[in-house]
């Protein structure tokens, strides 16, 4: 499995290190109210370091690909690796996470921004927060486990279904 698969989970917490205004003004347009909202929630979903928890879950799937191409690595070599992934990881995250609450408030109003904020605050939603990132890594594997399986049966009966419509598909 490539890094990049290993971190596409990354973008569930594509909303890192924003801070919110400090003002709200009530003469703001709607998008800038949806905006304002959405920059605080995107502060609610990443309290937590959701990056770092995603790099430590990541890394032990990628460090074996590192030991076997560094086999007399130190601890303390794999250690700095380690550090320097989370590091490169949370620098590229920084543009994403800028343009999180923007595209929240394409989506959502002010209003329904307060609602999602409110589920985060609730406990359910704090577990939310907790193990989303469980939830995506295993879902993503899952889906990279099975994907060249599923890919060859939707081959299959699309071809058989073409074939039973006289068209017969070269390979």
């Amino acid at each position: 499995m490539s890094l990049m698969n290993r971190i596409a989970p990354l973008g569930l917490v594509i909303a890192l290190c924003l801070t919110p205004d400090s003002g709200v003004s009530q003469e703001r347009s709607p998008r800038d109210q949806a905006l304002h909202v959405a920059v605080e929630l995107v502060n609610e979903i990443s309290k937590d370091d959701m990056v770092a928890q995603l790099v430590a879950r990541s890394w032990p799937a990628f460090e074996p690909q590192l030991r076997h191409s560094m086999p007399s690595a130190s601890p303390a070599t794999m250690a700095s690796l380690k550090s320097e992934f989370q590091t490169i990881v949370v620098q590229h995250t920084k543009d994403l996470v800028a343009a999180a609450p923007a595209i929240y408030a394409t989506y959502f109003t002010a209003d329904e921004l307060r609602d999602m904020l409110a589920f985060y605050r609730s406990p359910t939603g704090q577990k939310a927060l907790r193990v989303m990132p469980n939830v995506i890594a295993d879902s993503v594997r899952l889906s990279a486990d099975r994907m060249p399986a599923v890919v060859a049966e939707i081959d299959q009966a699309f071809r058989s279904r073409l074939k039973a419509r006289g068209v017969d598909l070269p390979i």
